[in-house]
This record gives structure tokens, sequence and C-alpha cells, in this order.
């Protein structure tokens, strides 16, 4: 009886592991400085810089798109058996992708959640109520969001036109016990549930950037699957799903950032997803297809002129912008940046492929995740300061008029570089924190396997 060979292996057992491209990194750094510095924008009685705060989530949300669409072609060309996917095959690769987030996402979140209960309260105001302005956002609270718990950007009644009442934000923790019910309150940070009703509830949400995260995941999830048991299906469908989806957030919003409006049995948030992760797709599905042409320096140094472009027509559309349907024309753009930004063959492309950016890559999801708690711990300490003639401190908060977390003007250069200085100066140590447990963790693992092992006679 001779014996049978075994059975071919679905995917092959090694990788050649390509060189990072950094390029994309750049962006992703510069994104979440934009995404600060808008955020920290709210606090100024005049909003003239960055007033309408789209061009970032959007990005992330295409890069999504685009990464997930490489990694299932990269596992397609990787299978060296023609049998079909199987459900448990898609399913393992979908909850793969969350675990893998997850992994990332959920220690940083944990950590930002004990600043914000148990080390913030030390050096921030209680609850002030931001100024009356057009777009205005109504009460603030660090722990208890905008309008309590993120209830709506000015409620989402009057906002672009006014400003509707919003509702007294919760209590800041003042004292021993309230910083551990808010922080037994933070389950729906924790779950990564922020932008959805029960992210809402009243005090339980202080970290309101986690809505991207929340949609990231679900979203992400479903297409993973999707894209892995019916690649080409999806691939096909992606521009139309983004169009589709695009035409019915419009139809539904007056604005690129409301991501809290109900729209059928979804939020503003999942449909901007959806719509952003399939233009994503089908992003890639172009990159796939001139990457394969053999471009002529001609055609070079056309792509380089149109990046440059696609540059300008973002920022410029980004600052002083205000909020209203012209947010959107900003997709195409930042679908550009990203596409040269993996092309890597540009001028710009090319100026910007370097390490240092690769790190600030890594750093942006901590920088995106901790600045919005951070806000009024630097006002508050810009305000503290402001005055007091010592040296550094003068220079950078002289002439600044900060009332109980709220700062007359418009942001200068030097308090927005400032700020988003200390929100990497934190990320660092979010960062070091993080690669310090990790550590001990894999030693004592070593040490308790070490331990377990006989010994030998």
């Amino acid at each position: 009886m001779t014996a049978q060979p075994d059975a071919p292996s679905l995917t092959a057992p090694t990788l050649v592991k390509k060189p990072r491209i950094q390029t994309v990194e750049f962006w992703r750094f510069a994104l979440t400085v934009m995404v600060a510095v808008y955020h920290f924008e709210i606090f100024f009685t005049q909003r003239t810089v960055i007033p309408a705060g789209s061009g970032a989530v959007e990005f992330f949300f295409i890069l999504a798109g685009f990464t997930m669409a490489m990694s299932a072609d990269s596992r397609a060309r990787r299978r060296v058996s023609g049998a079909p996917v199987t459900v448990k095959e898609a399913h393992a690769e979908a909850l793969s992708f969350v675990v893998k987030k997850l992994k990332v996402i959920v220690p940083i979140v944990l950590i930002c959640v004990i600043l914000a209960c148990f080390v913030y309260p030390m050096s921030v105001t209680p609850a002030v109520e931001a100024p009356a302005q057009s777009g205005g956002f109504g009460a603030y609270d660090p722990w208890g969001g905008f309008g309590g718990g993120y209830g709506g950007y000015g409620g989402f009644g009057g906002f672009g036109g006014g400003y509707g009442y919003v509702a007294p934000p919760a209590p800041v923790p003042a004292t021993t016990g309230d910083r551990v019910s808010a922080f037994m309150n933070s389950e729906w940070e924790l779950l990564l549930m922020v932008g959805t009703p029960f992210g809402f509830d009243n005090g339980a949400a202080p970290n309101v950037p986690l809505w991207f995260l929340t949609a990231l995941l679900l979203v992400g999830y479903l297409y993973t699957f999707a894209i892995t048991i019916k690649r080409d299906i999806v691939v096909f469908l992606a521009p139309a799903i983004g169009i589709l989806f695009y035409i019915f957030f419009t139809l539904n919003s007056t604005m690129l950032i409301d991501h809290a409006a109900a729209m059928g049995f979804f939020n503003a948030g999942t449909v901007h997803a959806i719509a952003e992760m399939s233009f994503g797709i089908a992003l890639y599905t172009l990159f796939t297809h001139i990457k394969s042409k053999n471009l002529g320096v001609v055609w070079q140094v056309i792509l380089s002129f149109i990046e440059i472009y696609a540059i300008y027509r973002l920022f410029s559309l980004t600052f002083g912008d205000p909020v209203g349907f012209g947010n959107f024309r900003k997709i195409p753009y930042i679908m550009a940046i990203i596409f040269f930004g993996f092309y890597n063959s540009t001028w710009i492309a090319k100026i910007l492929n370097r390490k240092i950016f690769g790190f600030l890559g890594e750093l942006s999801l901590i920088m995106y995740i901790c600045h919005y708690n951070l806000i009024p711990v630097f006002l508050k300490i810009a305000e503290r300061y402001t005055g007091k003639g010592w040296g550094l401190f003068t220079y950078l908060f002289s002439g600044s008029n900060i009332n109980n977390g709220i700062v007359t003007g418009s942001i200068t250069l030097k308090f927005a570089l400032s700020y988003v200085v200390m929100v990497m100066v934190v990320s660092l140590a979010i960062k070091f924190v993080i690669f310090a447990i990790g550590a001990g963790y894999k030693a004592g693992k070593r040490a308790l396997e070490s331990d377990k092992q006989p010994e030998t006679p």
C-alpha cells in the first residue's frame, strides 16, 4: 500500500517582508495633528483655522479600506491551492482583523481613561460653557463630552446656523470617590462603543474621537469577511457602494463631520466608514492596475505634479473652510495622496519616505486617542502661567486671554504647536509604558516557561 501524499497547504509557509513605505506614515501623522488642532480650536472664541474639521478621519477610513484590500490581495496570492475560501476561513480573517486592532487600541484607551479619571482632574477646572458663536459647540466637560456624554455637537439642531441649547454636562470628578465612579462608568470607552447610542450615556463617553475606532472595527470586521470570501465581487461593487452610501449620507446630513446623526438603522459614522472604506478598496484596484505599468520619466513627472496639486487642494479646502457640503470636495484629493504615498515614485513621496516618519506614524494612533482629554489640561497650564514672566511660558502664552478654559480670539501658531508638542510628549510616555509592560510580561512568561522545563540529569 503506497503512502498518500500530504494535502497541499492552503497558504505558502513563508513570506518575504517588503520594505515599509514611510510616506503614508507621514500623512497619517500629519492628519492626526490636523484632528488635534481642530479639536483644540473649539476652545477659542474665533474658529478660523480648521472650522470644519473634516479630512483627517476620511483619510483614515480610506486608508483602512486600501490596506484591507491589499491584505486580501496578498492572502489570495499566497494560496497555493485552487480551493475556494471557506466561510470558516473568512470568519477567522475577520476575527483576526478585530483582534489585531484591539491588541493595539485597548491598552492605549485604558491608560487614557485612567489619566482622564485620576490624573487630569487635578489640573482642570469644572465644566465651562463655550461662548456663543456660529457653529459653536455649547457646554464642555472633559468627562461628559459636549452636551453631557456627547449627545451631539450643539444638539445637532443648530450646528452651522446657530447652536441649539446643550444640556449641562456631567460634573468633574472632584473627589476620589467621584474619580472612581467616573472610571467605573467608562464601559463604553473600554468596549469601544463610543459613537453608538450607548456611547451617548451622560458622563460615560469622555473621549469623543473614539467613535472613529468603533466604526472602523465594525465595518472592518464585515468588510474583511466579505473581501476574503468573495474578493472579486467586493472589488467590483466597491466603487458603487462608496458612491451610493455617500449619496445616502449627503441626503441626510449637511456636513461631513455629522457622524452621530441617525441614518435609518445606521448612524452617520457607520455610513461614513462604509462609503470611505469602499473608496479605499476601489483605490487599491486602481493602484494595482497603474503600478503594474512600466511608466516612463514623463509620466513620473506628470504624476508628481498631480500629487503636488492634490496636496495643495487638500490644505486649501481644509484651512478656513466652513462647515458645509463643500467639505466633500476633499475626498478625491485624499485618495490621490494615499495613492501616491503607496506608489512611492513621485518627488514628494521619495522625500517623505524616511524612517522618522514611520516612527511618527506609529505614534499617531496614541496621539489620536489621547489628544482630546489633554485640551483642558493644556489650557489650565496656560491660564495658570500666563503673565508669570517665566521665560518659555511668557513667550508661549503672552497676549493670551484665557478665562475658565476658553481662549478669547483665534488660535495662534505657537499655541497650536505647543499643544501638539504636549500631545506628542504624553503619547511617547504612553508608548513607553505600554512597551515596558509588554517587555515585563514577555520576560515573566519566559521565566515561567523555563521553570516548567525538566532539569537535565
